[in-house]
């Protein structure tokens, strides 16, 4: 996918897209304060959330990493879930150790991290985007209600996003401009997204594959040095404990066991949601979800017999599960196993309901949401044949950014694919559907003019031969 392309200057801050920029990012801390300030949120510490708060209570009381519920005692360390979060809500406890003070800390400190984000998203565009086109990407996440919900649930996914777009904006100053700092920073940061969500593992080696082409293997070493250091550390911690510290946190299978069946099944998530209110269908499918991972825990070349049976049934259904609706899913609106749209809990006199502007936005983004995840995988073809070809766009930052986000639906696809995973890669997503446009823009324009040229030197210049 190859076409004309408005050649980008150099992307230095102008005082115009500085102006721009402070304006989007003002924006977002605005909408992200005035969400946590007036949404109303329904029993806020449950389901995951808890898991990490607990993680959290007992790094603050005893310095132990674990998932084990308020005692006065030294709880058991386990390795069920992974640091980088629960530090942070460590850190608010530490902070704000009376009553629920920790509690509207962690809510600020996520305000700041996704608008750092959104910051950060329009900064990156700029690295082979126009000004105007970063400054739209900068603004489409500053008003994107799934990642303005987030703000308001303690969950991993605002932390994980602004880590995933740091290690990308520092990465791009590390290859365009060589800068040693921004090296050693975009390494440090995708450690820590490792110890927030380890499935991100496999792309910070790609990061250094590309430093490596560029004729500098020491900097590329010492980035993949550095990227190991926490990952490193982090499993020579959990070797230490029995079994790995899995069980001691959450008895049963590990949670990359339970994703990956948990994604084998189409049914899951319409399971999950009717369980709950006693369905025996639902029931039944959740039953048969958990024997398939205790078995595949236990003894994996049974699970695997077991799940390849079950696939082997209807592998025309299974086929397009995991090649067309499951990697759509990621990017889909509705979240699922929450409280569904937007929200992962209920949430009363939520913004996006009681401001007319903001629930506009959300109606008019969720009607357009499936072109704006085509134009995003658009984005990513964009970007690849333009670097196939050398055209303007063919900038290490825009590599980075197309190979991210095919990673994580490649990731997904294999494990789970669930809606509110994604609240963490929504600006990598306007980011590709930001470049679409403009490869959209450009083609029109190049045409119109094609074809204007072609009308003022009249009508051979469509090929046709003049009577005599």
């Amino acid at each position: 996918m190859s076409g004309p392309q408005t050649p980008l200057k150099s992307p230095g801050v102008t005082s115009r897209f500085a102006l721009g920029t402070a304006v989007v990012v003002l924006l977002a801390l605005l909408v992200r304060e005035y969400f946590v300030l007036v949404a109303v949120v329904d029993h806020p510490i449950r389901g995951d959330i808890r898991e990490y708060v607990m993680y959290a209570w007992n790094l603050f009381h005893h310095g132990v990493f674990s998932m084990a519920a308020p005692q006065a005692a030294a709880p058991s360390p386990d390795a069920y879930r992974s640091p980088g979060y629960p530090w942070l809500l460590a850190l608010c406890m530490s902070l704000r150790p009376r009553g629920d003070g920790w509690y509207f800390l962690a809510l600020q400190m996520q305000v700041v991290l996704g608008t750092a984000t959104v910051g950060l998203t329009t900064l990156l565009a700029r690295r082979w985007l126009q000004s105007g086109w970063a400054i739209a990407a900068g603004l489409l996440l500053a008003v994107w209600p799934h990642h303005v919900a987030a703000t308001g649930a303690l969950l991993s996914e605002v932390a994980f996003g602004f880590t995933l777009m740091a290690g990308l904006y520092c990465s791009a100053l590390a290859m365009d401009s060589h800068r040693r700092g921004a090296l050693v920073l975009a390494a440090l940061v995708f450690g820590y997204a490792y110890l927030i969500n380890p499935l991100i593992a496999l792309f910070p080696p790609l990061i250094a594959w590309m430093i490596w082409r560029g004729k500098r293997r020491g900097a590329a070493l010492l980035f993949i040095g550095l990227f190991l250091l926490p990952v490193l550390a982090f499993g020579l911690r959990n070797a230490q404990l029995a079994d790995n510290g899995v069980s001691a946190g959450h008895p049963g299978p590990g949670r990359a066991v339970i994703n990956f069946v948990q994604g084998s099944w189409p049914q899951y998530h319409r399971a999950w949601q009717t369980q709950r209110f006693d369905d025996p269908i639902g029931t039944a499918i959740m039953q048969a979800i958990n024997k398939e991972a205790t078995l595949l825990d236990e003894d994996p070349p049974a699970g695997i017999r077991t799940i390849a049976d079950r696939m082997s049934r209807d592998p025309a259904y299974y086929a397009a599960w995991y090649l067309w609706r499951k990697p759509l899913l990621l990017w889909d609106w509705n979240i699922r196993v929450g409280a569904s749209g937007i929200y992962f809990l209920v949430v009363q006199n939520s913004p996006f309901q009681t401001h007319p502007l903001l629930r506009w936005c959300s109606a008019a983004l969720r009607l357009v949401n499936p072109l704006l995840t085509l134009l995003a995988f658009g984005g990513i073809a964009t970007v690849l044949a333009a670097r196939w070809k050398r055209g303007p766009t063919a900038t290490a930052a825009a590599f980075a950014t197309a190979a991210l986000m095919l990673y994580l639906t490649a990731v997904h696809t294999v494990f789970q694919a669930e809606p509110r995973y994604a609240n963490a890669y929504r600006g990598i997503e306007v980011l590709l559907v930001m470049t679409m446009l403009r490869f959209l823009v450009d083609a029109l324009r190049h045409r119109n003019t094609t074809i204007g040229r072609a009308h003022r030197l009249g009508p051979d210049a469509f090929g046709r031969f003049q009577k005599p």
